[in-house]
């Protein structure tokens, strides 16, 4: 067989039932490189045993996994039990898991891991009460402990929420991940509850010192909140026209004026760049290591909505004001093209050397 296998199935057609079948077939191929498991739907693995419905895949010379949207005979979300992920490939050096929320772990030490993509995906039709946020954090601080030898670090949830850990549970759930050097953490936050997914930033910080690259994509909604309908397009269009108009006259405003003032809603109000005194509960007045000694280049990607905590540009402030040796900060505030603005504040939020 080839050195890149792809079995998958698809929405439409019967999805595919793999058994002990799937596991002969890679023992059959000692030199199967990469392996890319799409819509595939796991079938006779410890279900019906009286144990949780897992998967146990050993691929010992793969060093390339790739498990997207698969799903797996016995697992039953409302139980709880949503099924296991057991990974043996001790030459493994990238994972990416895009999937229902589970313990994915490795059997075997994989001591040249070099990238992990952990996606945790929550159904649209999935109402989550308070046990499914605790269970999502357990699953998702579980799952990536098996990885602490990850240079590269790509993690994506439904809600930064979901992740945040407490002072009380952070000695048993936390993980230290020494070789990451890249950071890239994606997901949704509510304005109320900001406080939750600055503690989830504050965790992976705790849990990354020698991190050199943090990327941050925030939303105020998760992706899958809501379908869009057939005018999402010319709405989308017309606001960032109307958006790109008050930027402009905002800009000549404040050239004509000499008034640093921002415009940074739809309603005409102004709500400038946060005040010297802001801070961000859950992460400021604490030390991190990377701040101190590695962190150069932070990379911010959120909307400005009205009525929100502007936890981007308290984002950003905080960086700036705390990060000894940043050398760069890219922000994309989407339409509102607040770097530029920012820009008039950044040597005042820089920290002193």
């Amino acid at each position: 067989p080839s050195r890149v296998w792809r079995p998958y199935g698809c929405a439409t057609a019967p999805r595919i039932p793999l058994s002990s079948d799937i596991q002969a077939l890679m023992d059959a191929a000692p030199g199967l490189a990469s392996v890319h498991l799409e819509f595939v739907f796991f079938k006779g693995f410890r279900a019906g045993s009286g144990e949780a419905p897992g998967v146990c895949l050993r691929c010992r010379a793969v060093a390339e996994l790739v498990l997207e949207l698969c799903g797996m005979e016995g697992q039953h979300v409302r139980d709880g039990h949503r099924g296991s992920v057991e990974i043996d490939a001790p030459r493994l050096r990238h994972l990416r898991y895009k999937g229902t929320e589970r313990h994915v772990s490795l059997t075997s030490p994989a001591p040249d891991m070099a990238v992990l993509e952990l996606h945790f995906v929550r159904s649209r039709y999935h109402y989550p009460s308070h046990d499914d946020a605790d269970r999502t954090r357990v699953l998702f601080w579980l799952s990536v402990r098996s990885f602490t030898n990850a240079r590269v670090l790509k993690l994506r949830v439904n809600s930064l929420d979901d992740i945040a850990v407490g002072k009380a549970r952070r000695a048993e759930l936390l993980c230290t991940f020494r070789n990451a050097v890249r950071l890239e953490l994606e997901g949704a936050h509510h304005p109320t509850t900001s406080k939750a997914a600055a503690v989830a930033i504050a965790n992976l910080l705790c849990c990354c010192p020698a991190v050199r690259d943090l990327r941050l994509k925030l939303s105020t909604a998760p992706p899958n909140s809501a379908t869009k309908d057939s005018h999402y397009g010319s709405a989308f269009l017309e606001r960032k026209d109307r958006l790109d108009y008050e930027k402009s006259v905002d800009r000549f405003m404040r050239r004509r004026l000499n008034n640093p003032v921002i415009s940074l809603d739809g309603n005409g109000e102004h709500d400038g760049v946060p005040d010297d005194d802001d801070d961000i509960p859950g992460l400021s007045g604490h030390s991190f290591t990377c701040l101190q000694s590695s962190l150069r280049r932070v990379g911010l990607q959120f909307r400005l909505e009205n009525n929100s905590s502007c936890m981007g540009t308290r984002l950003a402030k905080f960086f700036a004001g705390n990060a000894k040796v940043l050398e760069e900060i890219r922000v994309d505030s989407g339409n509102r093209k607040l770097c530029e603005h920012m820009n008039l504040n950044v040597e005042r939020w820089i920290a002193p050397t």
